[in-house]
């Protein structure tokens, strides 16, 4: 999920960084995405072939994260800017999950379950 009518970064992980795990044997290499929610509680994520378990609360994987209760939309405009332009709470995202911003798209519309937004 991304805030509404906030902007949508493409992020080129950087491999071997804080963003490398380990799933059945294969190194993986996270990427930052859907930087519009945060937990509001320390993170717990587990996984299996049919669900994802965020905060003790299982999702099948045809459902959305959006109704979760301890998840909060991000507030970019709440830390500004760094001198680059970069919406600093993008910069803090990428600071726990490295990686680089490689382009960037302005949502003209948008389209979900709710409606038009």
């Amino acid at each position: 999920m991304t805030t509404p009518q906030k902007p949508l970064y493409f992020i080129k992980s950087i491999e071997n960084a804080n963003n490398s795990i380990i799933v059945e044997g294969k190194k993986l290499s996270l990427y930052p995405h859907g930087l519009g929610k945060h937990s509001l509680t320390p993170l717990t994520i587990n996984y299996s072939k049919k669900a994802l378990c965020v905060n003790g609360n299982n999702f099948m994987l045809t459902e959305s994260l959006q109704d979760e209760q301890s998840l909060a939309l991000r507030m970019p405009e709440k830390h500004g800017v760094d001198s680059s332009g970069l919406p600093k709470t993008i910069k803090l995202i990428l600071e726990q999950c490295p990686g680089k911003v490689v382009g960037m798209l302005q949502p003209i519309f948008s389209y979900g379950r709710h409606g038009f937004l």
